[in-house]
């Protein structure tokens, strides 16, 4: 194994995210290869506690739900360290579906980037425990080695 692949795993299996060496450009790659095989572990607290939503968003959730935000907190949310976070196993997953995909501003950042995660020091963040991203990981990483040895064979 290589040194990558050991902090892959490594990372998959402490629950963690992983910062890939690759520049944030490789976001964009990432996306087009990446086809969520709708496994459920990102929303069902496999993989996180809940998601973070901030105040916009629990408003925009509320309305798209027809409820009020007092409503909707009380119902679908819970607070740790004076953050707000979804329950999990999160409510709007039902079957293999998110029930708010197709409303992109009423689904927390959290889940709209998810496999992804905030940047590390500029380079590309994914979680690990995603097995999907997992394997897309390996895949962006070999192409980025062979590049860099073809560069290097130049």
């Amino acid at each position: 194994m290589t040194t990558l692949d050991e902090g892959l795993e490594r990372a998959a299996s402490d629950n963690h995210a992983v910062a890939l060496p690759l520049d944030l450009e490789w976001a964009g790659a990432f996306w087009e290869a990446f086809h969520c095989q709708r496994c459920g572990k990102c929303c069902t607290g496999d993989i996180c506690k809940g998601a973070y939503v901030s105040t916009e968003v629990v408003a925009n959730m509320a309305v798209h739900l027809g409820m009020s935000t007092k409503q909707f907190k009380k119902r679908y949310t819970y607070t740790d360290n004076g953050r707000r976070y979804v329950l999990q196993p999160c409510p709007f997953y039902q079957d293999g579906v998110c029930k708010l995909y197709h409303m992109h501003n009423a689904r927390p950042t959290v889940c709209r980037i998810f496999p992804l995660d905030i940047p590390v020091d500029g380079k590309l963040t994914v979680n690990a425990r995603c097995p999907e991203a997992l394997t897309l990981a390996r895949t962006l990483w070999k192409s980025f080695e062979t590049g860099l040895q073809q560069k290097e064979a130049k």
